[in-house]
């Protein structure tokens, strides 16, 4: 990324999980990247709180919690599925307000802004949400984990349902997509819709898999984050096999 000072990956999870979504991600980008995963109502440190049932209201959450980082420190939003759609949102109020913006916006495995959606799940059985979360997150979670869960879980949903892409001019960030070639609910021909919502560039980097590619190749996708970061302007699509 920056040569120097340590650049920052702002990590955001999809529905229904937390910032434990992202375990084992600053162990492998070593000291190359920092690695910074806020985490927002209704998980982890917060469960206590409600969750919150828009995205616009999660990305202000986010927006909040970046004033950690010193004004000097460049970062980069990376959100996977619902995630995506938060560092999204992230990237515009960050550009609207005409301060610092990201150096990169990444996002993975979710249809670009204002495309036809799927009819999201409905949960009438624990075993409904345990196939929703294995095919999300690329590994199943405990009934345990998934009953404590799931007033997060539907209200996560509920916000990617209500989700409205108010048409404004193209961010100035460029965007980096990431998805799989076997992903069923956002096909790889989708992915680069993405390249209508920047001017600042677009890259796209398919993997083997369905939705929950990043659980077996998250290794792979921080060595391209850096590998391509200082090249985050180019005109270019990586493909692998």
């Amino acid at each position: 990324m920056n040569k120097g000072a340590v650049h920052t990956l702002v990590c955001l999870p999809p529905a229904g999980a937390s910032s434990a979504y992202f375990r084992g991600w600053q162990a492998a980008a070593g000291e190359r990247l920092r690695i910074m995963t806020p985490e927002l109502p209704g998980r982890q440190g917060r469960f206590s709180e409600p969750p919150l049932h828009s995205i616009s209201a999660m990305a202000e959450e986010v927006r909040a919690a970046l004033a950690v980082l010193p004004s000097e420190a460049a970062f980069s939003l990376f959100g996977h599925s619902m995630g995506a759609l938060v560092a999204y949102e992230v990237t515009r109020l960050l550009e609207g307000a005409g301060g610092r913006r990201p150096r990169a916006l990444l996002v993975s495995a979710h249809r670009p802004p204002g495309w036809p959606r799927r009819p999201q799940p409905r949960f009438r059985r624990p075993a409904d949400v345990a196939r929703y979360f294995a095919s999300v997150n690329g590994r199943p979670a405990p009934p345990e984990l998934i009953e404590l869960m799931l007033p997060t879980i539907r209200a996560d949903l509920e916000a990617c349902a209500n989700y409205t892409h108010r048409h404004q001019r193209p961010l100035k960030t460029p965007i980096t997509v990431y998805g799989a070639m076997g992903d069923m609910g956002v096909p790889a021909i989708m992915l680069g819709g993405w390249r209508s919502v920047t001017a600042g560039g677009f890259r796209q980097r398919l993997f083997p898999g369905d939705h929950g590619y990043l659980a077996r190749h998250a290794g792979a996708v921080i060595d391209d984050i850096v590998a391509c970061g200082e090249d985050n302007r180019g005109e270019q699509t990586c493909s692998t096999t």
